[in-house]
């Protein structure tokens, strides 16, 4: 193997790493924004199962369900900045699979060639070193 061609080898080693590890941060965020998608479901359940009804319900209750939907309410504003955040940091993440998808791509593709041209080399250099076929000798008259 060519000093090149174990360049190209340790490149594409090195890419497939940092695939891996795209991907690996890119699962990292979808679930971190599946958990929280899961929790903002909850807190919205939460708060649906929490109507006051004043004619069964005495006073202190309905005070009480009022200020737990208020902290319902604040916790589900505080929330959906989280999920802005993690939403965006999933797209980023995408984006950064992509990007290193596509630089091993290239390494590989790189690689391929470079072995291809130590081939063509190769079958040069045997041609070089093969003795030149003998011509005939001309009969002069």
């Amino acid at each position: 193997m060519t000093r090149q061609q174990e360049q190209g080898a340790r490149l594409l080693r090195l890419r497939t790493m940092e695939r891996r590890k795209a991907e690996l941060r890119l699962a990292r965020a979808h679930q971190a924004l599946f958990g929280l998608e899961a929790i903002a479901a909850r807190l919205e359940q939460l708060r649906d199962d929490m109507v006051p009804r004043a004619d069964v319900q005495p006073g202190l209750t309905l005070c009480t369900l009022a200020d737990m939907q208020r902290r319902l309410d604040q916790a589900a504003l505080h929330l959906g900045a989280s999920l802005d955040a993690a939403r965006a940091e999933r797209a980023h993440e995408r984006d950064r699979q992509a990007a290193a998808r596509q630089r091993e791509d290239k390494a590989g593709e790189r690689l391929a060639r470079l072995v291809v041209l130590a081939d063509r080399h190769a079958e040069q250099r045997a041609d070089a070193q093969r003795p030149a076929p003998r011509t005939p000798k001309r009969m002069e008259p």
